[in-house]
């Protein structure tokens, strides 16, 4: 009998054991850095320094900061990207956030779910999505849009599938599809920067974000060789 409650203590220790283990390795792999595609060459650099550079289908890199030569993918489980020739930026994932850093240049998202709250940041300002609302559809919602980042601004836009609720410096923000907002756009007269601003997108730009993210998710991770970047879209009142 008392070799019997042993063997049972022994059971249920190596239970938890296995339980742990498991549920560790769910852990690792629920943070899922992901996979990054170049079409061309990816330079990697961490601390200011070029550490590698690859043509080639490799391991997403977590929160190092990633230049394109040439469209590169990104694949993550619950978002993906592509980003536009000479684009830099980062994503860095932890267990309750998830955030995309563009330093310069254009990242289209995909995005169907949120496991973690999706934050975009620029050197103008960050964007907190606080809920994504898809819009209904047999094969499964998706959202569509871009960041784009450059020296005199940055901007956050829906190209369809939805809207997205963002919390800027203003408060927070609806983005509908067709719409975008527009951070620290610079006063042409030499005044002082404006704030979080929205404004609609062309059918244009609309219609190449579209296809970009749709051949990205069809591919796996969007890469095509069309440039969809949203630099035609005009500026309007919503």
């Amino acid at each position: 009998m008392k070799k019997l409650r042993k063997n049972n203590l022994f059971i249920k220790l190596l239970v938890v054991l296995v339980v742990t283990l498991f549920s560790t390795s769910g852990f690792c792999a629920g943070l899922n850095y992901g996979r990054i595609f170049p079409k061309g060459k990816v330079f990697i650099y961490k601390d200011g320094q070029k550490v590698s550079e690859f043509s080639k289908e490799a391991p997403l890199s977590n929160g190092a900061l990633i230049e394109c030569k040439g469209r590169c993918g990104v694949k993550l489980s619950d978002l993906y990207l592509v980003a536009e020739d000479n684009s830099v930026f980062s994503v860095s994932t932890d267990l309750y956030s998830r955030e995309l850093y563009v330093s310069k240049g254009t990242v289209y998202f995909a995005v169907s779910t949120m496991d973690r709250t999706l934050v975009f940041k620029t050197d103008h300002g960050s964007f907190t999505t606080k809920q994504v609302l898809l819009n209904a559809s047999a094969e499964g919602g998706v959202l569509k849009g871009y960041i784009k980042a450059s020296p005199e601004s940055a901007e956050l836009g829906v190209a369809e599938g939805g809207s997205m609720v963002v919390s800027t410096f203003n408060g927070d923000q609806l983005i509908r599809s067709g719409n975008r907002i527009v951070l620290a756009q610079a006063n042409l007269g030499g005044g002082q920067p404006v704030g979080a601003k929205s404004a609609k997108m062309s059918t244009a730009a609309k219609a190449g974000i579209g296809a970009a993210v749709l051949a990205a998710i069809a591919a796996g991770v969007l890469l095509t060789n069309d440039s969809s970047d949203p630099k035609d879209a005009s500026p309007s009142t919503p």
